[in-house]
């Protein structure tokens, strides 16, 4: 099941992401996949984490070291 109320928060140089757990209790993990650039057909993006699905309803993840205005 995909994750509810999906939020992106900017900061200088990261993001933070933050969500709720589906309510299906069978979620073991969430991935985070990044791309730069123009999404094509047929691009991939790469995987930057993998989170264990937070019993406590609220997940986040933050990225950083990224560049402002990509």
């Amino acid at each position: 099941a995909a994750p509810q109320n999906l939020k992106a928060t900017p900061g200088n140089n990261s993001i933070t992401l933050s969500w709720q757990r589906p309510s299906d209790k069978d979620v073991e993990f969430h991935r985070v996949y990044m791309h730069e650039g123009e999404l094509k057909p047929g691009t991939k993006m790469k995987c930057i984490a993998t989170i264990a699905a937070n019993d406590s309803f609220l997940n986040s993840f933050e990225a950083s070291k990224l560049k402002n205005g990509k």
